[in-house]
């Protein structure tokens, strides 16, 4: 089982969407670059992560987590504090990565959830994708970018 994220544009769109978009799809096509036999879940995580840093956004939710194995699952919470309101709910912290140094095989299945937020404005897209011999397989492409109505 694996959720999908589904992100709908109607109309014109706050310029911190457009970019939360651009991230949150960047660290889509950085997580498949380092889905790959001999790395770790840790890689791809931090590959993930790596848009988000160069933007200065925030991700509430995780950006990978395994679907099989269970068990591995990206930190997140990275920026929260950014929001001044959140001072207000006394202790909260990044949540750590868990699985870090799970090698991956053919096989391995990662529901990829990349999330984007500048402020409150937040994009999430994302899908299934299982480590192939040679290179990630994506299980579906409908719901890795933003799709747009007008």
């Amino acid at each position: 089982m694996s959720r999908q994220r589904v992100a709908i544009a109607l109309g014109d769109l706050h310029p911190h969407l457009e970019s939360a978009a651009k991230a949150a799809r960047a660290s889509y096509e950085a997580g498949l670059a380092a889905l790959r036999l001999g790395r770790t879940f840790g890689e791809v995580v931090t590959a993930m992560k790596r848009p988000l840093q160069e933007t200065g956004a925030w991700h509430p939710h995780p950006l990978v987590h395994a679907v099989n194995p269970c068990g591995a699952v990206c930190g997140s919470g990275t920026g929260l504090g950014l929001l001044p309101e959140t001072a207000r709910y006394g202790l909260l912290a990044e949540q750590p990565t868990i699985g870090s140094d799970l090698p991956l095989s053919p096989g391995m299945t990662f529901a990829f959830g990349p999330n984007r937020a500048y402020g409150r404005r937040l994009v999430g897209l994302g899908g299934t994708v299982v480590v192939g011999e040679d290179a990630p397989i994506e299980l579906n492409t409908v719901t890795t970018h933003l799709m747009r109505s007008h």
